[in-house]
């Protein structure tokens, strides 16, 4: 079965990105881009994200997460890219949770979960929601 990707994307629009330049990894845990709330509409309402991260020299730290409220109430905070990369191009196959359902009214975030305490590194992103 094959599918096209306007299928995919539908009804959702742009809700946050990173610059061109990219986010680099910081010793902290900023957000990567601004958090999008959706509508409290009563309605479901889901997101994707595309991405890719370039490490440069292996991380000690710098795992992305991605927080938001699930349809049942319930916070939810998953890992997206994980800690202590080894240099390389990272693409969408190596990130563990790029889309979901969300409530609405509540946000959804994307931020730096641990900080980078050595390494380089840096992500494009893309927050896509509706």
């Amino acid at each position: 079965m094959s599918f096209s990707l306007s299928a995919v994307t539908q009804g959702l629009a742009l809700q946050a990105t990173t610059p061109v330049t990219g986010f680099a990894l910081v010793n902290g845990t900023p957000n990567v881009v601004p958090p999008w709330t959706p509508p409290n509409d009563g309605r479901m309402h889901r997101y994707i994200i595309f991405a890719q991260e370039i490490v440069t020299i292996t991380l000690v730290g710098g795992e992305i997460a991605i927080q938001f409220t699930d349809l049942g109430g319930t916070v939810d905070t998953e890992q997206f890219s994980a800690a202590a990369l080894t240099p390389g191009l990272y693409g969408p196959a190596s990130f563990a949770f790029a889309q979901g359902l969300v409530k609405g009214g509540a946000p959804v975030t994307v931020s730096q979960f641990t900080a980078l305490t050595a390494g380089t590194g840096t992500l494009w992103l893309e927050l896509w929601g509706s």
